[in-house]
């Protein structure tokens, strides 16, 4: 294989990593520095993609302890109504830059929003967030009193949350198919 046809290739891979919605993370562990993320957020310390924020803590939550989420002052269908929801979005999107318990608790929280706009919103921003730490948080809200569809979102976002990420997937193929000892000549 030439070498160009080898960039091609690890092009071509890359470029279906980020379609995927995966983010590579380097050896050492760390995110890539602020040129993915937007200026405004370059102060949120990096971390491992999908690794517990404290570490190997496990976050230990009671659903009456978490906020309640917050409810739109306005009528629903009104201009001041869509305009909370797109205010409560981008707020609830810039949060999941952030790498701390409150940022976590207060995206996790907006999944029991009686707005489903906020609720699918919230489902992303989980997502984006993307720590483990919000899976028992998840799996307590589940044993809440909570709708069947909010039940369902929480269930598919610890799935989601459990899937291995891209350098892991790497890692784990690494450790089962070992590169051949001449390799490098």
């Amino acid at each position: 294989m030439t070498r160009s046809t080898s960039l091609a290739l690890g092009g071509v891979a890359l470029l279906v990593a980020v379609i995927a919605g995966y983010r590579i993370v380097p050896r050492g562990g760390e995110d890539p520095p602020a040129a993915a993320a937007p200026a405004a957020h370059a102060t949120a310390k990096a971390r491992p993609v999908n690794e517990p924020a404290g570490g190997s803590a496990i976050v230990k939550v009671a659903v009456a302890d978490m906020p309640d989420p917050q409810l739109s002052p306005h009528t629903a269908g009104s201009e001041a109504h869509e305009a909370w929801v797109k205010e409560r979005s981008k707020e609830l999107l810039e949060l999941a830059w952030n790498d701390d318990r409150e940022s976590m608790l207060e995206i996790v929280t907006e999944l029991r929003n009686p707005d489903p706009e906020i609720r699918e919103v919230a489902e992303d921003a989980t997502r984006e967030f993307s720590s483990r730490d919000a899976i028992p948080v998840l799996q307590a809200m589940v044993a809440a009193d909570l709708t069947a569809e909010q039940k369902a979102a929480c269930h598919k976002l610890i799935e989601w949350l459990e899937l291995p990420t891209l350098s892991e997937h790497v890692a784990e193929q690494r450790r089962l198919h070992p590169p051949p000892a001449d390799a490098d000549k």
